[in-house]
């Protein structure tokens, strides 16, 4: 497994304050959360 690079790093803080927030609104941290859906799954995809 290859070191995040920094965009890596920084969309992931994105996603952790979108989670917060839908815990905050909503009281699940996964309210906006959705299976892909337009790009086949990768040999890595473990979901």
């Amino acid at each position: 497994m290859k070191p995040k690079s920094g965009l890596a790093r920084s969309a992931d803080a994105v996603v952790s304050e979108i989670d917060e927030f839908a815990l905050v609104l909503t009281g699940s941290r996964d309210f906006f959360h959705l299976k892909a859906h337009g790009t086949p799954p990768s040999k890595d995809d473990t979901s």
